[in-house]
């Protein structure tokens, strides 16, 4: 299992379900609460469960643009970083790991990303898959995003949270 510690030592802990021992540990860095959110699915199609890491305060050109570290469940390695927009988006302020939406064929989880914004602006949720091509399918980009929801109003705080809630209109 996956916990974050966002306080003043920002970090998170994979740790083993048996014993409760850590497995790995991912360090943030000043007040950019890495592990404010969490999410777990298989983002890379090899049958291991992958996690995504939020820091919503992490600085961009200013402050508090947000990141989000998409780390490899096998190895441990980040593979892919994404980023906000602008300054006070708090981009990672809530994560998702849906299960394959339409447009991925491989059945790979995609993940949802919620930006608050904070007061200021409504706030959106982008949700990214990953791309592969060829036989054997071969990833060739790591975030591709397949679409954005954008709120409506200023202050709306859209992407405050998010979750998986499955295919409820059957669409696939």
């Amino acid at each position: 299992f996956i916990v974050g510690a966002p306080g003043a030592s920002s970090y998170v802990q994979v740790l083993s379900g048996a014993a409760a021992t850590v497995i790995r540990s991912h360090a943030g860095s000043g007040t950019e609460l890495l592990g404010s959110s969490l999410a777990v699915g298989d983002f890379t199609g090899d049958g291991v469960a992958d996690y995504a890491m939020g820091a919503p305060e992490a600085p961009g050109a200013g402050t508090s643009r947000g990141r989000v570290l998409i780390v490899n469940g096998a190895t441990g390695v980040t593979f892919s970083t994404l980023q906000g927009l602008s300054d006070s988006d708090d981009f990672g302020e809530s994560l998702a790991a849906i299960p394959a939406v339409s447009k991925n064929a491989l059945g790979t989880s995609s993940l949802a990303i919620g930006a608050d914004q904070g007061a200021i602006l409504p706030g959106y949720v982008k949700v990214y898959s990953y791309k592969f091509a060829g036989v054997p399918p071969l990833l060739i980009n790591l975030m591709s995003a397949e679409f954005t929801i954008n709120g409506s109003v200023n202050g709306q705080d859209m992407g405050e949270a998010v979750a998986s809630a499955g295919d409820v209109d059957g669409d696939g």
